[in-house]
């Protein structure tokens, strides 16, 4: 018999907001100020877009990771409005929420709660699983187990 499903877990970018143009603009910002010349093109750095680390070590080696990401979160600070939920996430959650499922965030973002708080829906995240609470990110299961560990939900639930 089927075990019945208990909770949903969410990504956040590029599944509750869409990020994809701040995201490319704060990796070529990276990119451009430490030198990289040609830049990558967007096919290039795509099999790494969300790992940080990746793009890092296969386009931007020869300066430290710390100041990449220096350079990256510049960037992606002064573009933070213009990551927006996608029409109807939020309705998504709450509709969730209110039919008995536990809802949770597995990113590797950094700071979500800012618009999850916007959107008004930060409430109805049990837990967020963020970048910095697990050594190994998505794609690794690392992130997901933890989520699963905090709300007391089985891996077939």
């Amino acid at each position: 018999m089927p075990q019945k499903i208990k909770a949903v877990l969410f990504d956040f970018d590029g599944v509750l907001r869409d990020s994809r143009n701040a995201i490319w603009s704060a990796y070529y910002h990276a990119l451009s100020a430490h030198n990289v010349d040609p830049l990558p093109t967007k096919e290039e750095i795509y099999p790494y877009v969300h790992h940080h680390k990746e793009v890092h070590n296969k386009f931007a080696k020869h300066v430290s990771l710390g100041d990449f990401l220096g350079e990256y979160d510049t960037k992606l600070v002064e573009l933070w409005d213009s990551m927006v939920a996608y029409d109807g996430a939020a309705e998504i959650i709450k509709h969730l929420s209110g039919a008995g499922y536990k809802i949770a965030l597995v990113t590797s973002a950094r700071k979500s709660e800012g618009l999850l708080s916007d959107l008004g829906i930060l409430k109805y995240f049990e837990t967020i699983v963020g970048g910095n609470d697990t050594s190994e990110h998505k794609p690794h299961p690392e992130p997901v187990l933890l989520a699963l560990d905090r709300l007391q939900i089985k891996p077939n639930e």
